[in-house]
Formats: structure tokens, sequence, C-alpha cells
């Protein structure tokens, strides 16, 4: 886990230090909106702060001349869990972007998420029981991503990104999302 961590922290460092321009993202991460069961009397999530770091780096589409690539890496620290377990997220998006006025841009795209979750096999009732991993875990969800960015200067926006998660998949499909900050460089 830690080399993985190590990785990413290189990968992130050597966008800082390109010539090339890039984007800078912090905010927080909200899987499973509204799908899973976060408390014993039965509620939904629909807000939690996760707090995410991650880059871009955006470059003019091939063969689409109003369109933008905007390849992005980045790391999840999920602060909802509790003493016996911890979870990671590491996430790769490959959106498009387009203008669709002078200070909104509409993205869509693909998503990959890494879930890693570690614990100590204890047992946690929710309506149920349920058994916490007694080692680490680790997942991949594929992902379409529908987002859009709000200009707020030169230099900066705020972004909303929508994950439909499990998209094949009617009985498993999920949502998530991802609110930032973005700095560009």
């Amino acid at each position: 886990m830690e080399m993985k961590l190590n990785r990413l922290i290189i990968i992130l460092c050597f966008c800082i230090n390109t010539a090339l321009p890039y984007t800078l993202n912090l905010g927080t991460y909200v899987p499973g909106f509204m799908s899973y069961q976060d408390d014993s009397s039965g509620g939904t999530k629909k807000f939690e702060f996760n707090p995410y770091i991650s880059a871009a780096l955006p470059m003019p589409a091939p063969f689409l001349s109003d369109y933008y690539f905007v390849p992005e890496i980045g790391f999840v620290y999920h602060m909802n869990t509790t003493d016996d377990i911890k979870k990671y997220t590491f996430f790769l998006l490959y959106p498009l972007a387009t203008k669709f006025n002078e200070i909104i841009l509409l993205r869509f795209g693909f998503a990959t998420f890494m879930d890693r979750i570690t614990g100590n096999g204890s047992a946690k009732n929710y309506n149920g029981t349920y058994y916490t991993p007694d080692s680490s875990a680790t997942t991949y969800t594929g992902a379409i991503l529908l987002g859009s960015e709000f200009l707020l200067f030169t230099s900066a926006s705020l972004r909303f990104d929508l994950f439909i998660n499990r998209f094949l998949s009617s009985e498993r499909r999920n949502y998530s999302y991802l609110l930032s900050y973005s700095m560009f460089y």
C-alpha cells in the first residue's frame, strides 16, 4: 500500500514540476450516493467529507477541435471509517471537456476506481451482522463520468463530477460524485 501511495505522490510531483499546463484539484469524494446504508436506522449517504487530491493534464483532443482531453490521477482518504477499518481510493479519469459558454465547461468520459480496505475482522451490526475484512481487500470499478466545471477566475474553478458506477449492471449500479476546487497552472 505504501509503495502505491509513494508512486502516486511521485506522479503528482512530476505533474507539478512539468512545463505542461496542469490542474491541481482538492475536494471531497462521496461514494455510494443514496445507495448504501450508512447508519443503524437505515439512512443512506448524501454527503460526507472524504478529502481527495488529484492532478490533471488538459490537452487538445485529437480530431475534435472544440474538445479537450483531461486525463487525471487522484487519491482519496476516507474519513467516515471506524477505528478498525481503513479505506483508500485511487482513481483515473478519462474525460473530454468542451465549453458550454464563457464560464461553464461540460465534461464526459470514463473513470476507473481502485478501492483498498483493511480491517481486523470484527463484526458490525447495521440491521444485520456484517464482518469487516481481516486482511486487505482491493476492488476495481469502472464508471461513466458526467460533469460540469464553473470557471471562477482565469486560474481557478469549481467542479462537480457524477459517476455512474457499474453502469452495465441494473442490479449493482450506483452513483458517486466529486466536488472540487481546481487550480490551473
